[in-house]
Parts: structure tokens; sequence; C-alpha cells
């Protein structure tokens, strides 16, 4: 009766672990269906939105030029040197001009470099006090005060009036080298310089009166 009961008892529960085994399965099985279970395909994205064509860039637009002034204002004349009339502002530029402006004898010395004869000119015997400007443009080129006599036949001075009115170069002419002096404003010949002169410069400035004008001191 025992080994009966026991009998019945092992084979209830086999029974039990077999069903128990067989739901398992079961179970198994259905969750592998599921897990097989095809994938909804991904949506795919919108491609993106291709831009445009880049927009060509605006050429910068140009500056305007700077707008040109009007052809340059000439200066203004150089202010005039002390002792310089309002004439010497405005010279003329070319030989047909100077030729217009200069009488025949002051065109031959002051622009041609010619030579006037000794003893023929207006000042080379004048002693009354002033001053001596150029022919050409009248810049006071000599003083009274520095005139003496050389005996030359020509008015001689021992120096300018001031620095920087009477330029010199050299001059070959005629086989001798001697040093050519003229108006250093308008380029006017006026003669030579040479170093046998009185004290205190030792120097005697040889001019031709057509190259001068005289202006006489109004001082008694």
């Amino acid at each position: 009766m025992k080994l009966l009961l026991v009998g019945l008892a092992l084979a209830a529960t086999l029974a039990v672990l077999s069903a128990c085994s067989g739901e398992s399965s079961g179970k198994s099985k259905g969750n592998g269906t599921a897990t097989e279970a095809k994938r909804e395909p991904v949506a795919e994205k919108d491609p993106v939105e291709k831009k445009g064509p880049v927009a060509t860039t605006e050429p910068v637009a140009e500056k305007d030029p700077v707008a040109k002034n009007d052809p340059v204002p000439k200066k203004e004349p150089v202010a005039e040197k002390e002792g310089s009339s309002p004439a010497a502002a405005a010279l003329p530029k070319t030989l047909a001009e100077w030729k217009a402006k200069l009488t025949k004898e002051q065109y031959d010395v002051l622009r041609l470099k010619g030579t006037e004869r000794a003893f023929t000119g207006a000042h080379w015997n004048n002693h009354d006090a002033g001053i001596y400007r150029c022919a050409g443009c009248d810049e006071t080129v000599f003083n009274s005060t520095d005139k003496f006599d050389s005996g030359t036949g020509w008015p001689s001075f021992t120096r300018p009036a001031k620095d920087g009115v009477i330029a010199s170069e050299e001059d070959q002419s005629h086989g001798m080298v001697r040093s050519e002096v003229h108006c250093a404003r308008c380029g006017g010949h006026m003669g030579h310089v040479f170093t046998d002169g009185p004290k205190p410069t030792g120097l005697r400035y040889c001019i031709n009166s057509v190259s001068l004008k005289f202006e006489k001191s109004q001082k008694e």
C-alpha cells in the first residue's frame, strides 16, 4: 500500500513537471516569434534640401573717385624781396617775350650776353646816391655806396646790394676764363667779377650800364 502511494505521488509529480516544461517551451516559442518579428523599415530622412546656387556676391560698389580738383591754381608769387618792385613778380618766359619787353641794347646784353663799349654807358660816371636795379626784373642788385671809379669805363662795385641777388658762373668765351655774373632772379647777364677791387672785399664787379636802372635816393 505504501509503495502504491509513493508511486502515485511520483506519477503526479512527473505530470506536474511535464506540464510546466511544456508551458515554458510554448512561451519560449512565442517569445521567439515576437523577437523575430520584422522590424519596420526606418523611415528615410528627407534628404537635406539642397541649397540653391550660392547667390553671386554683388560687386562692391566702387567708391566714387575723388573728385579731381580744378586745375591747381597757380602759386601766389613769391613774396618780393626788399627793394624789389611789383613788376618783378611776373617775368617773361621766352626770348621772344624778353625781346618784346626790353630795348634792343638791353636784350643784346641781358639775354644774349653782349658787352657795351666802354665809356658809353649811362652809369659808368654816375656819382649820385641811390640804388641800381636789374633792367630785366627790377631787382635791387647794387648800391651807390659800393660803387667806385675803376677807370675801366664800366660801372664798378665792390659787392652786390645783398647776398643772393647776384649769381655767377664760369665764362670761357673770347679765349679767357672769367666769372660771369647775372641777376639771380631773372638770369639777366650783368658783366663779370674780378679779384682786383679795393677793400674791404677785394672784388670788382664790372657791370654793363645797360643792364641797370638807377633809382636816385630821395634823401638829401
